[in-house]
């Protein structure tokens, strides 16, 4: 039996029957009919990726018992966030949500702050759940349900946060109109939280006129807009100009990040502070609060 989870793990077709409960004959039928990839090595024999098997296993509605065990045996180390990145990338991928949960508050409790967790823990693990379904080697099916998983595990985080000071200054934003990625603003949201901020969260696709209102109904001391996809750069550039104009009318100030941020649209743009990580987020807005 294997003693760790890891989808790029190569196995062979005795422990692949043994994990979905089939006989051994069975696996190598589904090899033989391409119902399974799987490489040979120099002496010809069968191997599979462990994450081939955890999609047939989907696919064809088989027992995961065995599967989900193996990941909930693996022991949570906190101190290594590369190994807990590994971890979590596992049981999103398997979609074992209440390990995925247990990981993310785990390494809370141990001192990691959100922006690290973030940083160092969810952004790899959902990048690679991106690059596993270019490849081909995980259905879009997964990518949703991991995305979905990662979402309710950053949500409970929000338990573990102190309720937020009424006299503290607030911080406002979302995503752009036409970018419905939402667990960037998530993250940024708990981000602030944990520094000390009054969040009001707007969510994604949000238009930038009904951006504008928000700040000027509710004067923030902090705007921040996360861009990971931009459906019309031109259109962007231009409400981007009316979104400052109204966070300087009221004094806030303005941060922005995101993928779909490169170095040519910032050149565009006028902000306050621009940060490629929630660390950099976690580290301005902890010196803009003082």
């Amino acid at each position: 039996m294997l003693a760790i989870m890891d989808l790029h793990q190569y196995i062979g077709t005795r422990e692949a029957a043994d994990l979905l409960e089939v006989g051994e004959s069975t696996i190598k039928r589904w090899a033989d009919q391409g119902i399974l990839p799987v490489n040979r090595t120099v002496g010809k024999h069968r191997k599979i990726l462990l994450s081939d098997l955890v999609r047939v296993a989907d696919e064809l509605n088989l027992p995961r018992a065995k599967l989900e065990r193996l990941l909930n045996d693996r022991p949570i180390d906190t101190t290594n966030l590369e190994t807990l990145a590994e971890q979590f990338h596992a049981g999103l991928i398997v979609g074992e949500n209440q390990r995925t949960t247990s990981l993310l508050r785990e390494a809370h409790a141990a001192g990691h702050r959100i922006a690290r967790i973030g940083d160092d823990v969810i952004c790899p693990a959902m990048m690679r759940i991106g690059q596993n379904w270019q490849s081909g080697t995980i259905d879009i099916y997964h990518e949703h349900r991991g995305t979905q998983n990662c979402l309710a595990a950053v949500q409970s985080l929000r338990a573990l946060l102190p309720a937020a000071d009424r006299n503290a200054p607030l911080a406002l934003g979302g995503g752009p109109e036409g970018d419905h990625y939402q667990l960037a603003n998530l993250l940024v949201e708990l981000t602030l939280l944990e520094e000390g901020w009054q969040v009001d969260n707007l969510g994604p696709n949000l238009p930038h006129d009904s951006f504008v209102r928000a700040i000027r109904e509710r004067r923030p001391r902090l705007v921040w807009l996360s861009c990971s996809h931009l459906a019309d750069v031109e259109l962007f550039v231009k409400g981007f100009a009316q979104l400052y104009a109204a966070a300087n009318e009221v004094g806030a100030a303005v941060t922005v990040g995101g993928r779909a941020l490169g170095a040519d649209i910032r050149r565009r743009l006028t902000f306050t502070h621009h940060g490629d990580t929630l660390g950099h987020l976690a580290t301005y807005a902890h010196g803009l609060r003082r």
